[in-house]
């Protein structure tokens, strides 16, 4: 092999390496914008935004609910909140989001939820026969539960 070609394969191997730099960074970017646009709905007005509202008052008054035997009003604003913090949890193992941006946006909240709620999910879990229920929030605890306590 003369010396040309071993430029031209440096070349070649250069350019493949800007490519997956580039493809890497836009993928991050991307994964941003998502969780940018998904959190940004969590502020529009609606019931998720209401059960958010009505659940930190139940974290800061200390509030555990104790089974899932709640009134139609409290099943719809727990449900609401919980479907939103499963969902983000899912994207968030899933790698769909920056997991940093909801950890330090949202996180605090979808773990002290998660703790209010916990005895109310596995209530569910046990009358509705879905042992899964919420689980993806369940791992999301679990993972970043400590990390966000080493970060406060």
């Amino acid at each position: 092999m003369e010396i040309a070609d071993y430029i031209t394969v440096g070349s070649i191997l250069a350019a493949i390496s800007i490519y997956f730099l580039g493809y890497r960074e836009r993928i991050r970017f991307e994964r941003r914008q998502n969780t940018t646009a998904i959190l940004s709905k969590f502020y529009d007005a609606g019931p998720v935004i209401e059960a958010n509202t009505i659940i930190a008052s139940w974290i800061a008054d200390n509030r555990l609910l104790p089974d899932d035997e709640v009134s139609a009003e409290e099943d719809s604003t727990i449900i609401a909140i919980l479907n939103y913090y499963d969902f983000l949890a899912l994207m968030v193992r899933e790698e769909s989001v920056d997991s940093a941006i909801v950890l330090a946006s949202v996180g605090g909240p979808m773990i002290e939820t998660y703790k209010v709620t916990e005895n109310y999910i596995n209530a569910r879990r046990k009358r509705l026969n879905r042992p899964k229920l919420y689980s993806a929030l369940e791992g999301y605890v679990n993972r970043f539960g400590r990390k966000l306590k080493s970060l406060s």
